[in-house]
């Protein structure tokens, strides 16, 4: 994510991040004089194996979870594999970030309709 000083009332919200392999945000150095002005709640960074990228102090409305190459962090994922990141009710995640509300990924896509009769190949 990135801001620069031509942002204004930016809401950034309940996202989680999982292993990034940079930083995953950056801000103009007049954004982060104004920081405050932001409205960031309950964004979590987690890496799953190894600390994560970035460093410093995280703004407010960020936390960050870690595992190691030891004791991986398993963060309660569905079905990560099979790219269903719905989390289970015992997920550590949610231990992490109780305000987290759960993602519809069952809503998201294309789907079949009206206008798209067929779906395309994955």
């Amino acid at each position: 994510m990135y801001l620069d000083d031509c942002d204004s009332g930016d809401t950034i919200e309940g996202n989680v991040l999982v292993d990034c392999s940079s930083k995953v945000y950056d801000f103009d150095g007049n954004v982060l004089k104004l920081l405050d002005q932001f409205v960031m709640p309950d964004n979590l960074i987690v890496s799953t194996h190894r600390a994560p990228p970035g460093g410093g102090t995280d703004p407010k409305g960020w936390a960050r979870v870690a595992g190691s190459r030891d004791v991986p962090l398993v963060p309660g994922f569905a079905d990560e594999a099979g790219h269903d990141f719905t989390l289970r009710k015992d997920a550590r995640l949610l231990k992490e970030l109780p305000s987290y509300e759960t993602i519809p990924f069952h809503r998201i896509g294309i789907y079949q309709d009206g206008c798209r009769r067929t779906l395309p190949p994955q």
